[in-house]
């Protein structure tokens, strides 16, 4: 329950720090970088890990503030190491943040996902149904959560049922 409270917090925040009318904007570093680390500690098998790496694609002011965080809790875990790259990573990550992809790209993005067994989380709500895990975004001000049900399913990730409580579910 403290760890949904505080995920709450973390979104109510979220509402103070953004303005409602930028609904076209990505949300701001600042909140995708803790949402993202919480979802991710309520994964069971990540949480479970010793170390858990990221690579960021796309918005270098996220991989800035999430190695920040670097040796920080994340579930049972910390964070290890964070990446910034343009492209598919060298070594395989535990989670990819991506922005701004091609349609090709992407489906390449989550082709790589598939085969090494990565977490996939985006910004922009209309790629849900192309392969992403995650989608963290700027809802009308507020940040929205989308689960890809079925992704998770293929990924065998298994969800803490508090998630359930702060996302839309897309099956």
């Amino acid at each position: 329950m403290i760890v949904l409270r505080r995920l709450i917090e973390i979104l109510l925040l979220g509402v103070l720090l953004t303005s409602e009318n930028s609904q076209a904007e990505p949300l701001p570093a600042g909140l995708v970088v803790p949402i993202m680390l919480k979802l991710v500690s309520l994964e069971d098998n990540l949480s479970q890990q010793d170390e858990i790496t990221i690579q960021v694609i796309g918005r270098d002011d996220v991989a800035d503030i999430a190695k920040a965080r670097v040796g920080y809790a994340v579930g049972n875990a910390k964070l290890g190491a964070v990446t910034m790259a343009d492209g598919m990573p060298k070594t395989a990550p535990d989670v990819i943040f991506a922005a701004k992809l091609s349609d090709a790209a992407l489906a390449q993005l989550v082709e790589y996902c598939r085969q090494h067994n990565v977490v996939l989380i985006g910004e922009q709500p209309e790629l849900i149904n192309k392969g992403l895990a995650l989608v963290l975004f700027n809802d009308e001000g507020v940040p929205g959560v989308l689960l890809n049900l079925a992704k998770s399913k293929q990924h065998q990730l298994r969800w803490h049922p508090d998630v359930l409580n702060v996302v839309t579910v897309v099956d």
